[in-house]
């Protein structure tokens, strides 16, 4: 209280002697608090849509598409036998050998399979194979590209009595 009574004193007269006119000192005894600030994030969230993987592409649910599904879910699981089900192996048995040493080493060291997009091929008047609408009742024949680990494959497909069935496989571009 001293304190505040001197500071006065001293305004006081410093007030009377520069300019003859008084002013009166307001004193707040307790402090105002400061104004509440919100702070501002320092994080800000991008939602960005993650690729789907291992799926029938957008719109296709052929059997073609189901078959190729079915087969790599078997690889996936590790089920070699499962997924030669869906693969024409009958052509010779060294290439049978081939397929399922190829199927194999897929499953065992856990392959990414990603299934692309699917070209439908029949054969036109002229007898050439040309890319047809899945819906033409000549379309015998299919070309999936598959993602391998990355790598893009071709899947040669061809629809026996039974259903689809893959014929073969080769890497494709580089």
């Amino acid at each position: 209280m001293k304190m505040r009574i001197g500071i006065f004193f001293l305004f006081a007269v410093l007030t009377v002697d520069c300019s003859r006119v008084a002013v009166p000192l307001l004193v707040n005894p307790t402090a105002t608090p400061l104004p509440t600030q919100v702070p501002l994030p320092t994080r800000v969230t991008v939602v960005a849509p993650t690729p789907t993987l291992n799926l029938i592409p957008p719109g296709d649910s052929s059997e073609a598409a189901t078959m190729l599904k079915d087969f790599i879910a078997a690889v996936a699981r590790g089920d070699v036998n499962g997924a030669l089900t869906y693969w024409n192996t009958s052509q010779s048995s060294a290439y049978a050998a081939n397929v399922r040493a190829m199927v194999q080493e897929w499953a065992d060291k856990r392959r990414q399979l990603v299934l692309g997009e699917i070209t439908y091929m029949g054969r036109d008047a002229t007898g050439k194979s040309v890319p047809m609408l899945l819906t033409d009742p000549r379309v015998e024949q299919a070309v999936a590209k598959v993602q391998i680990d990355g790598l893009e494959y071709q899947f040669y497909l061809s629809q026996l009595k039974g259903g689809w069935f893959i014929e073969g496989v080769n890497t494709f571009g580089k």
